[in-house]
This record gives structure tokens, sequence and C-alpha cells, in this order.
């Protein structure tokens, strides 16, 4: 349903928590930044490579599930993404501390629930995806056609999407001004 349950709204991040859990650095600080301006999905971010970074395109070649998409790079990253790639000595962009793997959900898992720790934020149903829902709700926010917002989190149907989006008080605000029965 297009209605959002309770839970749905307590696993959103505001900017300010995005913010601070972004500014954290350890071995994993760039994965969180891809998650945070990107609506893909974690294992997407997980298996990229270097190749699958196109800096003419400005765009990530991601591999999610059966698909193969092209996502644009948002430019507050790509100075930094460049920074980050040059400085790798493997292929994969996140590479696992044991050998050729790469980073795994167990890996990611404990990165975000020492990250949240560690901000001291108590909410119960935080969990990565958290990163991919806030993405997906400041895009519809800033009145991005849902069937974009489809393409680009690699949903099958609106109704699905339509589950991602959580409307922030400010776009229900803006949207309630724009009714004023000619009044103001």
């Amino acid at each position: 349903s297009y209605f959002v349950e309770e839970n749905d709204r307590a696993a959103m991040m505001s900017e300010e928590e995005i913010r601070a859990f972004m500014e954290i650095e350890d071995r994993y600080s760039m994965f969180w930044k891809i998650f945070a301006y990107h609506p893909i999905r974690p294992g997407g971010i997980a298996s990229l490579t270097v190749d699958d970074v196109d800096f003419g395109l400005e765009a990530f070649l991601v591999k999610d599930k059966t698909f193969k998409r092209e996502v644009p790079i948002n430019l507050v990253l790509l100075e930094e993404l460049k920074t980050y790639i040059s400085r790798l000595k493997t292929y994969n962009l996140f590479p696992a501390r044991e050998g050729n793997r790469v980073i795994n959900r167990t890996n990611w898992n404990q990165s975000f629930n020492a990250r949240i720790q560690k901000l001291d934020i108590k909410r119960k149903y935080l969990r990565p995806y958290s990163l991919r829902n806030s993405c997906l709700t400041r895009l519809a926010d800033a009145g991005v056609n849902p069937f974009l917002l489809i393409d680009m989190a690699v949903q099958k149907n609106l109704n699905t999407t339509l589950h991602y989006y959580h409307g922030s008080l400010k776009s229900k605000k803006e949207a309630i001004r724009k009714d004023t029965l000619g009044l103001l």
C-alpha cells in the first residue's frame, strides 16, 4: 500500500543524521557515501570494480540481481571518488580483508551498526537500506518522476517504488500550501 507503516518512517534517516554518518572515516566511508547518494542496493555497490566507474559518462555500471544499468554519479562525490580510485591497490572498489573477495552483508551490517552506535542513534528500525530509502525519498521530494525512480531503483512496478516514498514534512507543507482556494 502507498501508506507507509510506522516502522517504515522510523527507518528513515534525516539529512543531519546522514551527514554525520558520512563524516565517520573508516575503510567503508566511500561505500556509505555512494549508498547515501544513489539508490543502489548494497550488493550492487559492494560488487563495483574499477571498470564499473566511467568518469567520462560520470556514471556507475551497476550489476544488480539480473539487471545491468547506468547510474549517474552524484557530482558531490565525483572528485572524491576519483581520488579514492587512484589510491586503490585492487580491482574491486570494496575488497574484503580476506583475499580477492568483496565486502559482504555481514561486513556492511557490522559497519552500519557501529556507525549508528557511535552516533548514539537509537531507533530500532534503522538498517543499511535506510540510506537507500532516504535517497529515494529525497529524489521524490525533489520532484523526480516516479517512473525514473523505478528505473534508478530497479523496481518492477510503481507500487514497490512508492513504498520507498515517505513524504517529508517539507514536501507535505509545499503540497498543502498549493491549495489556497484563491485566498492567498
